[in-house]
């Protein structure tokens, strides 16, 4: 818990300079999968930390081939899908400012570019649940 503002920090400079990790790709995306999970499903994350979880989720499709979300295993697009959902959700629940919202946003354009070319994906219901 202590290193996770760390590991945001580490995570931002990526996402605001993926022209220079881009050559790392294939190394970083497997701790990258990780990493959308770990700043984006807490409920009592930081509004920040859901905010870089969607820049990730954005990163991680733009990296696919091609910048496709077809491109996207079965399993890992679910599991987008399920965090982006609990992102989503958890910032309406929220008290409702500028990152609240634009975080809600992002994520929801994300989930349609997902289901837009996926059609199909298992969305776990635990997210309708105390969230």
């Amino acid at each position: 818990e202590d290193s996770l503002p760390q590991m945001a920090h580490l995570w931002d400079t990526i996402v605001r300079h993926t022209q220079i990790f881009e050559q790392f790709r294939v190394t970083i995306t497997p701790y990258l999968k990780h990493a959308v999970s770990q700043f984006g499903s807490h409920l009592h994350s930081h509004p920040e930390y859901r905010e870089l979880s969607v820049c990730l989720a954005e990163l991680m499709i733009g990296w696919a081939d091609g910048g496709d979300a077809k491109s996207l295993s079965q399993k890992v697009a679910d599991a987008h899908v399920n965090i982006l959902v609990r992102v989503a959700l958890l910032n309406t629940e929220s008290k409702p400012n500028h990152v609240h919202h634009r975080v809600k946003a992002r994520a929801l354009i994300q989930l349609q570019r997902i289901i837009a070319c996926r059609k199909m994906c298992n969305i776990d219901p635990t997210h309708f649940q105390g969230t």
